[in-house]
């Protein structure tokens, strides 16, 4: 990559992630693999700092460059299959560029495979959503709990309106 924290800043605001890759199967088999390394890293519960991360793509039998391991990293996190953490804290998509980007910061940041639900969880949470709701929520996870979050306040605020008028009634 020419410009390679340019490409890792334009992958965090892509909207289509899955278009770039599908075509080119070289960088589906490096997405992979780094997938792969960070599911064996967590099962062995080591800690997995992208800085390390990319020192052992660095190595043979590999030999990529550093930031072509962390354009990886950053399209794992777009596809929502990681969370990225400096000190402790999760780090918001919208504040991952800079870390991504800046080498020195890399030794700060672990990486967290993200527990994804299974699918029996999420059509529970659909048809609880469809009971208090009076609506299903999406099929997808992200969505489906913003979905519920929305409706959840949505009712807070109409309790609150509610006691408030019987307050005023009195």
């Amino acid at each position: 990559h020419k410009d390679p924290q340019n490409q890792i800043r334009e992958t965090l605001v892509q909207t289509d992630i899955q278009s770039d890759f599908s075509l080119d199967i070289d960088k589906n088999l490096a997405l992979k693999e780094v997938k792969n390394r960070i599911e064996l890293m967590d099962q062995q519960k080591q800690k997995i700092v992208l800085s390390q991360l990319t020192e052992t793509f660095e190595k043979k039998p590999y030999g990529w460059p550093l930031f072509e391991t962390v354009i990886l990293v950053t399209v794992l996190l777009k596809k929502n299959l990681i969370t990225l953490q400096k000190s402790n804290i999760d780090l918001p998509l919208e504040e991952a560029a800079e870390p991504l980007c800046k080498q020195a910061l890399w030794k700060q940041i672990t990486i967290l495979k993200r527990l994804v639900p299974d699918i029996e969880v999420l059509n529970k949470s659909r048809d609880l959503s469809k009971t208090l709701f009076k609506q299903m929520g999406p099929n997808e996870e992200t969505a489906l709990f913003g979905y519920i979050v929305d409706e959840v306040t949505k009712l807070e605020l109409l309790l609150k309106r509610k006691e408030m008028s019987l307050l005023c009634n009195d």
